[in-house]
């Protein structure tokens, strides 16, 4: 298994114009699920974390902006990758969202903090978990039909 969190530093928005525009993106989004085919990883996706977007603008020595917007963007183009490949995707927003955000993010506004990080693993723990077992069994089903394998 593969943990993936792709899009932020990608969505930023550089001078009014995207780091990386979105078509370059989905692209990338394609050779990174390509690529774990390839290796034999199996990746569940995971949607970028909601971030304060009035702490946002004009962020770093960059002088970046985050939106909302964007993010959305993004994160729904590795959303419909995944689905399209048939492999999951945690909406983090989604499951973030009933929480205040200056509870879970850092003081940048954009990362999370300690309890964000902990409630990020609250939700993905128990899908890992699950497929790990799953995919367990699949392996003990094949050792136990194979001739050779004992």
């Amino acid at each position: 298994l593969a943990l993936l969190q792709l899009g932020m530093s990608e969505s930023r928005r550089l001078g009014g114009t995207w780091a990386v525009p979105p078509e370059e993106f989905g692209a990338a989004v394609a050779r990174i699920i390509a690529g774990c085919v390839e290796s034999g990883f199996e990746p569940i996706f995971l949607g970028m974390p909601p971030f304060d977007e009035t702490r946002t603008r004009d962020f770093g020595r960059e002088r970046a902006s985050y939106l909302g917007a964007d993010r959305a963007l993004y994160d729904a183009i590795v959303r419909e990758q995944a689905k399209a490949a048939g492999y999951r995707y945690v909406d983090v927003a989604a499951a973030l969202s009933g929480l205040p955000l200056d509870e879970i993010l850092d003081v940048d506004g954009l990362h999370v903090n300690a309890l964000g990080h902990h409630m990020i693993h609250e939700l993905v723990t128990p899908l890992v978990r699950s497929r790990i077992v799953e995919l367990k069994g699949v392996a003990l089903a094949a050792r136990a039909e194979s001739p050779v394998l004992v």
